[in-house]
């Protein structure tokens, strides 16, 4: 797929949270032991950031440090590469989550911060999950979806995603939904 003499880079400045979704993928038909899927989690762990979080990208111009979201796509990627999720990569990544607490009333984030507990096993009353369903639910717009952030208008992807969450620690189910969504 990859040539063996490349360095893992998945586009000009090298996105951890495509590199954390490629791996999801290529683990579908290759092995963990693959010499790529091995060269990406090395580039996904030596591009953690001080504050034990990930950049969106990695590049001289990004200045932006860690996203919640990237977080999310490359602990999905390291876990599913067999992480541990008691390792000290996975605590440092948690320890960034409460260090760039004041983001956490977008939807991206607060939605990514459920996924990211859920994943690591934290139980749905855990205070951060408690909190990031709280935000989520307050920045739900009047036709009933979300958007990334800010003032963007509702957007398809973003609204399935806060909804799988908030399905996943069981704030909503599915036929709930249904009636919400399928009215008038």
């Amino acid at each position: 797929l990859i040539p063996e003499e490349w360095d893992w880079m998945s586009c000009y400045h090298s996105s951890t949270s495509t590199t954390g979704s490629v791996i999801c993928v290529l683990l579908l038909r290759l092995p963990r032991e693959d010499q790529q899927l091995q060269k990406a989690q090395h580039f996904l762990k030596k591009t953690q950031t001080e504050d034990g979080g990930w950049p969106y990208r990695v590049g001289p111009d990004y200045k932006y440090g860690t996203d919640i979201a990237s977080i999310d796509d490359v602990l999905q990627a390291l876990i599913a590469m067999g992480e541990p999720k008691d390792s000290l990569v996975i605590q440092n990544a948690v320890s960034a989550l409460q260090k760039n607490h004041e983001v956490w009333t977008e939807p991206i984030d607060a939605s990514s911060v459920i996924s990211i507990l859920h994943m690591l096993g934290y139980p749905a009353d855990h205070p951060w999950i408690r909190e990031s369903v709280s935000n989520l639910m307050k920045a739900q717009q009047e036709n009933g979806g979300w958007n990334w952030l800010g003032d963007f208008p509702t957007d398809p992807g973003m609204t399935l995603f806060c909804v799988e969450q908030l399905i996943a620690v069981k704030i909503v189910t599915i036929d709930e939904l249904k009636k919400m969504y399928m009215q008038g």
